[in-house]
């Protein structure tokens, strides 16, 4: 069963897709459905078997649209699909006139299997393009006979099925087969009643009129059930409401079977077309049950998806209750304890009618196995009463009175063992509570003894630690004069290399000045010939300068970084030499808080002696605590 909300890709988990111009029975491709490959296995499976066994299958497909049940293989291509009506028989369910093809190759039944889905109805929604409208069933049977009888014919699924109806319906009638699901190798092979070549098989079996092989029947049921929905989100209105409502009500029918089943509940078939369907894949001891849930990739579909998931932890958990077996032989020893019971009965109460005497008519409704085991008594030739010497006498013989006797010695000594047993569950919780006060009582003081010991040992250590913070301050203010100084020194380097620069920049401008002079004096007497415009030996000057300036802004820039990075490590001492003040504030204010409570208990403990230091925990004086 493959089990979803509208939309989620139930149909194409269903058929799925086929190769477009296929070879003899190589329709599928990595996107087939479960239906198509289920058929390639079932000609494989029949391959295989065909030097052994006759292997025949038969495929039937109906849908149930608004709670009909139409075949799709019958009819003509253009009319609507027939209806079809559904009877059922115990375990099994029958259709009558139903159209079962045999399939002998997977390419020969395809186009059928295409125009019959082509026939299912299906409408455009706002939630899908091409939406199901109604649930669609794909009902495989297949037969197995031994090679040494004749191939048998599916017609003969449809004769067993009217048989079984018919011998249910009066059992008088002679059955042209008989139908069996009791496993063989099992009761009633172990009785000589199933044949050896029945072993290992517990499906139905139909023995055949004149020959000695049974036929092997078994069944697949592939239901690719139609999505709930809410009209809100469909939009669907008129014949697409009535659709929705009745695909709704459906779905909700075999929600109830599943939840009966589920809780061990009375299980409805009868509700709707679907379940009545489905009866067989519930009901019968020897069927299995999977279910596909298929779930939409949006948020807009939260709540159906939870829905879904629901249903689907249900359907693993649910235990389906047959009368079979063990359960069966119980039913009916139940039934024989219960006519035991009813005698008995009828027996005590003709006793007492007849012991006193009773005027009242008593009548009673019994089943037909005991009509005229019971008496009606009208009180008109009643004897007299006995008197109660002769009654108390006839007890006595008969034995009530010594019955009536060990019955009440039985009820008191019931009771005095339930007060008894009472007596010691009391007891017993009493003793429960004092050892649970006594075990708190020790984990208290074992605790307190612990808190003790811990303070008199930190009382020690503060020392140490005390010790231990100054040699720490010590070595963070070295390190920190250490740190001044150095960077002391690095400012000072700084203040020199820029003087230096200063005066190199000062030198080196006198000296360009000086050069130009030159090159002036020279260009006026003519002695050299300069082919650089003004222009070029202005722009040659400023690139010399940007080239000198930019080699001085490097070295000026490393000697900030440097200070900077002086800078930084001065900070980070100085917030440490911070924390480690407040650390030690910290630390003295709970010394001395500590020093005070220890005073204060020392004070309340001068009345003990030392001896009582060393004791054991589980030996610690109340009072002392």
């Amino acid at each position: 069963q493959i089990y979803g909300q509208t939309g989620s890709g139930k149909t194409h988990t269903m058929l799925g897709d086929v190769k477009p111009n296929p070879l003899e029975n190589d329709l599928l491709t990595a996107n087939s459905g479960i239906f198509l490959r289920v058929l390639s296995d079932l000609m494989d499976f029949k391959g295989k078997r065909k030097d052994k066994m006759h292997v025949i299958v038969g495929l039937s497909c109906v849908e149930i649209y608004n709670d009909t049940i139409r075949d799709l293989f019958g009819g003509k291509p253009g009319d609507a699909p027939p209806t079809l009506r559904a009877i059922m028989t115990a375990d099994d369910v029958m259709l009558p006139s139903l159209i079962v093809k045999e399939v002998t190759s997977l390419q020969a039944v395809f186009n059928e299997i295409q125009l019959a889905t082509s026939r299912r109805q299906s409408r455009a929604t706002d939630s899908n393009a091409a939406s199901s409208r109604s649930h669609c069933l794909f009902m495989i049977d297949i037969m197995q006979q031994p090679t040494t009888a004749p191939a048998p014919n599916l017609a003969l699924l449809q004769q067993n099925a009217a048989s079984s109806a018919s011998s249910s319906a009066n059992k008088d009638r002679p059955a042209t087969g008989s139908r069996s699901t009791t496993p063989a190798g099992g009761k009633d092979s172990a009785k000589g009643g199933a044949p050896t070549n029945e072993l290992g098989f517990t499906g139905q079996i139909i023995n055949v009129p004149g020959q000695a092989e049974p036929v092997y029947c078994s069944k697949i049921l592939l239901a690719d059930l139609a999505g709930s929905e809410k009209p809100q989100k469909s939009g669907v209105s008129g014949a697409g409401l009535a659709e929705a409502t009745a695909i709704n009500s459906s779905l909700t029918a075999l929600g109830n079977v599943v939840h009966s089943l589920h809780e061990g509940g009375f299980v409805s078939y009868r509700v709707a077309s679907l379940t009545r369907l489905l009866k067989p894949t519930f009901s019968q001891p020897t069927s299995r049950v999977l279910l596909l849930a298929n779930v939409a990739p949006t948020q807009l579909t939260f709540d159906e998806t939870v829905s879904t998931l629901y249903f689907a932890n249900k359907v693993k958990a649910m235990k389906v209750h047959t009368t079979n077996g063990a359960e069966s032989e119980k039913l009916q020893f139940d039934v024989m304890e219960s006519g035991k019971i009813y005698d008995s009965l009828l027996g005590d109460l003709h006793i007492f009618a007849t012991d006193t005497g009773c005027s009242p008519i008593l009548r009673r409704f019994a089943p037909q196995s005991y009509q005229g085991k019971l008496n009606v008594y009208d009180g008109k030739n009643a004897k007299k009463p006995y008197k109660a010497k002769e009654r108390i006498a006839h007890l006595e013989a008969t034995g009530a009175m010594a019955a009536a006797s060990d019955e009440r010695q039985q009820v008191l000594a019931k009771r005095e063992q339930e007060e008894r047993n009472k007596k010691e569950n009391f007891n017993h919780e009493v003793r429960k509570a004092c050892d649970e006060s006594v075990l708190e009582y020790r984990t208290k003081a074992n605790d307190l003894w612990r808190l003790l010991k811990e303070a008199k040992m930190e009382g020690i250590e503060s020392a140490e630690r005390e010790l231990a913070i100054q040699e720490a301050v010590e070595r963070q203010v070295l390190l920190i004069e250490e740190e001044l100084a150095k960077t002391g020194i690095m400012l000072a380097r700084y203040q020199q290399q820029r003087h230096l620069g200063s005066a190199n920049m000062s030198a080196n401008d006198h000296e360009i000045a000086g050069l130009q002079q030159a090159l002036a004096d020279l260009r006026s007497k003519g002695g050299i010939t300069i082919y650089k415009s003004d222009e070029d030996t202005l722009v040659d000057k400023l690139y010399a300068q940007s080239a000198w300036f930019h080699c001085n802004g490097k070295r000026f820039f490393y000697a900030l970084m440097e200070m900077r990075e002086a800078q930084t490590a001065l900070l980070m001492e100085k917030l440490n030499v911070a924390e480690i003040k407040n650390w030690t504030i910290k630390a003295e204010a709970a010394a001395i808080k500590k020093e005070t409570a220890n005073a204060k208990e020392s004070s309340g403990a001068v009345k003990s002696n030392n001896a009582s230091v060393s004791k054991a925990p589980g030996n610690v004086n109340p009072s002392m605590l």
